[in-house]
């Protein structure tokens, strides 16, 4: 079914689904952040140094944890540098390209849910 990996990365995008749920409830106008910003910025570094980790062990890959911190702080950097490091140029190259469309589903998913969220909290 699903390895840890892949659970990792749907967990993800669960948490992206349900802050979006929670900031159109609880929209602010005045504010330029969500209320789950902080919340879920913890939840996705762990989550991120987790799938790092996983990623490795599935893969059978040996580096140090510095990577999965850096995967955890700024993911957007430290995931094409971390398959860069752990993997040879053509297979990263083709995992950075996946990795950006994930992230950009992570977004349109919190919008998505975002806009459903204020539309029926009006």
């Amino acid at each position: 079914m699903f390895n840890s990996t892949k659970l990792l990365l749907v967990t993800i995008l669960i948490t992206f689904l349900l802050s979006g749920i929670i900031d159109g409830i609880y929209d602010d106008e005045g504010d330029l952040f969500g209320v789950s910003l902080a919340p879920q910025s913890i939840i996705l570094a762990f989550l991120g140094y987790a799938w790092c980790k996983a990623h490795q062990r599935a893969r059978g890959i040996k580096l140090s944890n510095g990577y999965a911190m850096l995967v955890a702080l700024v993911a957007f950097i430290g995931v094409p540098v971390y398959f860069y490091r752990s993997m040879p140029v053509k297979q990263a190259s083709w995992a950075t390209l996946k990795s950006i469309g994930y992230f950009i589903t992570t977004g349109v998913i919190y919008g998505l849910s975002y806009t459903t969220s204020l539309y029926f909290n009006t």
